[in-house]
């Protein structure tokens, strides 16, 4: 986290930079292409989820149009076991709820004044950011966070951004067979009641983390 300039087309607002690294053995085919394939698909897919547009980065301003804080969230993917959008967007929110927790940072407003303000950074409420939630559908069952095994036989499968609240951010629908309607429903229903408890053991385990660090 470091002081930065606003982006031009939001100028009374911070940035979140996300940047992903994958190893070859992240992916099925242990390939460099592959590993950048899916770096590529994971930064775009985490960066368009974590903006402006969807999350509130007003307080991460400090002089409109000039100084901003910036979030730089780097994450290095060794080995692909289960979902990694999933898991991806778990370290995001944790990382972003993290890096907001102090009350004040010190930082120089120019380079040649020695005098330094406070700066008041806001947290983030835990209930603004979401988490992904992926279901495969492998004959008529559902499943979460499935094995390579698992994503091998599923035909279809659906990522949902939730909300702590169980609002759905936004869908994207995946694999070589379509989804009928009462699928799309029944998996979405299941995202939600998944991604809530998801969101609320995640905000829990940082919050005791923080009480046992006092």
């Amino acid at each position: 986290m470091e002081v930065g300039k606003p982006s031009l087309t939001n100028i009374g607002e911070g940035r979140i930079e996300i940047n992903v690294e994958c190893y070859p053995t992240a992916t099925h085919r242990c390939s460099e292409k592959a590993a950048s394939e899916l770096e590529e698909r994971l930064k775009t897919t985490l960066q368009s989820t974590y903006q402006s547009k969807f999350i509130d980065l007003s307080p991460l301003c400090i002089q409109r149009g000039r100084q901003c804080w910036v979030i730089y969230i780097d994450l290095l993917i060794l080995e692909g076991a289960g979902n990694l959008l999933d898991a991806s967007s778990l370290v995001v929110k944790a990382a972003l709820l993290n890096a907001t927790q102090s009350n004040s940072l010190l930082l120089s407003v120019f380079q040649n004044n020695p005098k330094s303000v406070e700066a008041e950074v806001h947290q983030f409420r835990g209930d603004m950011l979401p988490l992904f939630v992926t279901i495969h559908k492998i004959g008529k069952t559902y499943i979460l966070d499935a094995s390579k095994e698992e994503e091998a036989c599923s035909l279809s499968r659906l990522s949902l951004v939730i909300y702590p609240d169980g609002s759905i951010g936004s869908l994207e629908q995946d694999g070589c067979c379509s989804c009928q309607l009462e699928s799309i429903v029944e998996m979405s229903q299941l995202a939600t009641s998944v991604g809530k408890k998801l969101n609320h053991a995640l905000v829990k385990t940082l919050e005791l983390e923080k009480q046992l660090r006092s």
